[in-house]
């Protein structure tokens, strides 16, 4: 239930920027803006040990985790051929309430991380 609760959350976030690109959104959901914003990540191979410890790699890696998710179920609910309901989608549902908050803890995780870079050095915040 809960996760069908976050997910139609979300959808509503995706149909309002269906209609308007400009509403605000949270950090946190920011993600969906991806869906019709055509190149809005700039995804690149990480290639080495530095590349992985870049908090922007996995930000980029986790929101169109996520995005990819939505438009999934968004394409299950619209598809003529095999119309679903929405409540035949728990699956789909769980996988996108997983997704937003591993968003989630990442964005606040990265944001305390880089509060105590500002306030102890960038060696304490490694």
């Amino acid at each position: 239930m809960l996760a069908q609760q976050i997910e139609r959350a979300v959808l509503n976030i995706s149909a309002q920027l269906e209609q308007d690109p400009k509403i605000p959104v949270t950090k946190t959901t920011a993600f969906v803006r991806a869906l019709d914003t055509p190149g809005l990540y700039a995804h690149f191979k990480p290639r080495s040990a530095a590349d992985w410890r870049r908090h922007e790699t996995h930000t980029a890696a986790l929101e169109l985790r996520a995005a990819c998710l939505v438009a999934g179920l968004r394409a299950e609910l619209h598809a003529d051929s095999r119309k679903r309901r929405f409540v035949d989608l728990s699956w789909e549902c769980q996988e996108v309430a997983k997704s937003h908050p591993e968003v989630s803890v990442h964005t606040w995780f990265s944001e305390a991380v880089d509060q105590h870079r500002a306030k102890f050095g960038h060696e304490a915040a490694e």
